[in-house]
Order: structure tokens, then sequence, then C-alpha cells
């Protein structure tokens, strides 16, 4: 793939040698469940198909749910080979499998990265007030336009869940500043 991956005009083959590629995994890691150090090489070639696939900031397809799916095979293996051998190595790529799938989920969070999806026995009440089309799009807009002004364009995600703040405006608000624009804006 590396070799082709600058010519004009490969991507549709680089496309079919990534499919190609994990149709092979799935079977190699179905198939070599016991052979500890192949599922290692295993797991870091679907984290390589992951980055192939959707890798933020990266030369990629654009496909976050087939990286996402990727990396979540990659770390399946790693959770399973850290479990049985804790050590350094193991729990590295543990690690970095973890930061995979959370990239991904920072990248595409309302897309088919979603960590949970919710259903309202009230489906009807929930969602009268729910804005689409124009009118949703015409109050993020607004929404964006009274935030712009605290930090400028340079405007990163916020802090949407109460988490701690790791980049954008939620790390240089703080206090009643954040509670504030939480409760204008979210």
């Amino acid at each position: 793939h590396d070799g082709i991956e600058r010519l004009p005009g490969a991507t549709a083959t680089r496309q079919l040698l990534v499919a190609r590629a994990v149709d092979y995994y799935d079977r190699l890691a179905a198939d070599e469940r016991g052979n500890v150090p192949l599922q290692r090489e295993i797991s870091a070639a679907y984290r390589r198909l992951g980055g192939v696939l959707g890798r933020p900031y990266a030369s990629n397809f654009g496909d976050a749910p087939g990286a996402l799916a990727s990396y979540r095979k990659a770390l399946a293996i790693r959770e399973t080979l850290a479990a049985a051998d804790p050590s350094m190595p193991a729990s590295l790529d543990l690690l970095e499998s973890y930061l995979d799938v959370a990239e991904i989920l920072r990248q595409d969070p309302y897309g088919k990265g979603w960590l949970l999806k919710v259903k309202s026995s009230r489906i009807a009440s929930n969602t009268r007030n729910l804005l689409s089309g124009k009118l949703a799009k015409a109050w993020m807009e607004n929404a964006l336009d009274k935030l712009r002004p605290l930090h400028g364009e340079s405007l990163g995600p916020v802090l949407q869940d109460g988490g701690l703040p790791l980049e954008g405006i939620a790390r240089i608000l703080g206090g009643n500043q954040w509670a504030d624009l939480a409760k204008t804006h979210l």
C-alpha cells in the first residue's frame, strides 16, 4: 500500500488492497487465536489499516467508521494479550489502541462512532422541539457567532460532558465562566 499511496489515480487500487487485507486479517485472527506472537502482529496490522481508513490528521480514505472498526479489532486482540501477559510491551500496545479508538470517537462523535444509543419510551414528546434542516443550521450558526468573541476563530472542541477540558475554549474558561457558557449554549 505505501508504495502506491501517492500515485495519481491509485485510490481504487488502494481501497481494494485495504478491503482484501481486512478480510485476510479477519480470517487469520480467527484461525490463529492461540498464536500470541502472530496475534500481536495482527493487532498491529489492524491498527495500520485503521490509519489508512481514517486516521485523523493523516492521509486516509476518510472512512471513520471503518477506521473505528479496525481499531476496535486491534483493541480486542490487545486486551486479550494484556490480560494474559500484563508486561510493559503488552500494556503499551493496549494503551495505544485505547488512544486510537478515543481519537476516532473525538473526531467523529456523532457519526458511526457513538459509544451508546438511548431509546426513549416517549420519543414523540422528547423530539417535539428538536430542530432540523435549515432551522438547526441557523441555530448552530447563531450559537457559534455568540461563542467566537470568547475565543476567536481557533475555537476547538468544547466541554459538553463535564470531563476535564483538554483543548479549546473549555481549557481557557474556568469556574463560573464555564458554567455560564454551558448554561447559555449547551
